[in-house]
Order: structure tokens, then sequence, then C-alpha cells
């Protein structure tokens, strides 16, 4: 029987943040159901890369809240901090959920979701789940 250790999740998300930072891919285990039905709390997983240059709407993104408190969601909108402004502010929402969050600053992003695995399959850019749940899901909204 293996030993189950419960860690603390702002600890262990400060952590995955530090080896994003330093360059690293981290698999990481979806906690919660704000993600539901593209991401299952404790069925499915995230690859989180180090923020690239530019995010787009659609793309699921680790961010850290004014609060401190870490969440997994998906870019709905990408505007500019204010007009003329040069720095883009990203608004979210848990696919789930019906209010969206934002702005939010790039700075307070801490990884992309490169890739999804679902039901223990990792699932390619190309997946027509990954493009309906990234084109057609956020238009609901936006």
């Amino acid at each position: 029987m293996r030993n189950a250790h419960q860690v603390d999740t702002e600890e262990y998300l400060n952590a995955v943040s530090a080896l994003i930072a330093e360059g690293r891919e981290v698999t990481v285990p979806v906690r919660g159901g704000s993600m539901n039905p593209f991401l299952v709390d404790n069925r499915d997983c995230v690859l989180l890369v180090p923020v690239p240059e530019r995010l787009r709407r659609g793309d699921i993104v680790l961010f850290r809240r004014s609060s401190g408190q870490y969440v997994l969601h998906r870019i709905v909108a990408v505007r500019r901090s204010r007009p003329g402004g040069h720095e883009p502010v990203y608004f979210m929402r848990g696919d789930a959920q019906e209010m969206t969050e934002g702005p939010v600053a790039r700075a307070q992003v801490r990884a992309l979701a490169a890739r999804v695995m679902r039901q223990g399959r990792w699932l390619t850019d190309r997946d027509l789940r990954v493009l309906f749940f990234r084109h057609l899901w956020c238009r609901r909204y936006f």
C-alpha cells in the first residue's frame, strides 16, 4: 500500500512556478471543477510550460490572483492595459463558469498549459475537443 501525502496547494504551486520560471516543464493534476467539462478534477492533467511571448484567446494558463490563490483558467479575451498601451491584459474564465475575471496582468500569469491529458491520453492541438473548447467555447461570451 502506498503512503499518501497531502501537500498544501499553495506551497506545491509555488514550487511548480519556480521550476517553470527556470525553464522547466511540469505535469500537474487538475484540481477543482472550474474547467469542467473539458478538464475533470482528479482525472486529468496539464503540462505547464514557461509563458510564451504571446498568449491568445483560448489558451489555458496558470495565474495567480492578487489574493495569492493560483487558478487554472482559459483566456477568453486579450486587451490592451489602456488605450494606446502596449501591455496586454487578460480576461479569464473557467469552462464551467459564467463570470469573467479580469483584467489579469501578464505578470500574474505563471505558466501556459501546453498540452492536456484527458482520461489518460495526451491530446494534440488538432484534437476536435481541444479545438472546440479553444475556439467555440470562448465565443459563448466574447
